[in-house]
């Protein structure tokens, strides 16, 4: 029987996250390429997969992806949501420990560096990452609720708030996220990529936002808009 090629590497998948500093005057794409390669288990005596992941880094009016090395980080493989002071941020396992953690990827050094995460134990398997309200957030999926943390001051733990609980009877059946936090408080849900919802934390009660000739699916994009310098 022929062993397994411990060099073979096989591709599962990408990720990609966007995003703008305002010290460089730079927009770049973060791209996260996921391998799984053979190693060999000594402890075990026997050959086992491993999963790998390389990170590399384009720059608008560059030419080619720059790769970075040093990643002490396993992360999440899924879009950035969370682009907030410079910075990409993602759900993560540092490699030397299995506790889920936030980390964000400085778009002007181009490092990774870990974010404190809020006191309690953090599941990213019933969690999302994302921006509201301008403040880096974890929106906090239960049985019967959903939890907003806010970050009010980025990197300082302390600063975590847990801003609004929504319970089950304006959250429908499921399949709800928030979308971004509106000027006069409410926040706007998206529902099962179908529908539009708009809830007053104040009153707790929520309507349906009709918009007219809105297809029957379609995805949502919360945006910021700017200024972009002609090049």
């Amino acid at each position: 029987m022929s062993l397994p090629d411990p060099m073979a590497r096989k591709y599962k998948g990408e990720a990609y996250g966007f995003g703008f500093h305002p010290g460089s005057d730079e927009y770049k794409v973060v791209r996260i390429v996921e391998y799984e390669s053979v190693v060999y288990n000594y402890n075990l005596d026997k050959f086992e997969p491993s999963l790998d992941q390389s990170v590399e880094v384009f720059t608008l009016g560059g030419d080619d992806w720059k790769p970075k090395r040093k990643n002490p980080f396993w992360l999440r493989m899924q879009p950035c949501e969370a682009s907030v002071n410079g910075a990409l941020h993602w759900f993560a396992q540092a490699k030397l420990f299995y506790a889920q953690i936030i980390v964000g990827f400085d778009l002007l050094d181009e490092v990774f560096r870990q974010i404190p995460i809020p006191h309690w134990s953090l599941n990213e398997s019933n969690s999302i990452l994302m921006v509201l309200g301008g403040c880096l957030s974890v929106v906090v999926y239960s049985g019967n609720y959903l939890d907003i943390w806010l970050m009010k001051e980025y990197g300082v733990k302390e600063s975590w708030t847990k801003e609004i609980t929504i319970r089950p009877d304006i959250l429908m059946d499921g399949n709800y996220r928030p979308l971004c936090i509106l000027k006069n408080g409410k926040i706007l849900l998206e529902y099962a990529n179908r529908q539009l919802l708009s809830y007053d934390p104040e009153t707790k009660n929520y309507k349906k936002i009709k918009i007219d000739k809105l297809p029957g699916e379609f995805q949502e994009i919360s945006h910021i808009e700017s200024i972009i310098s002609a090049l």
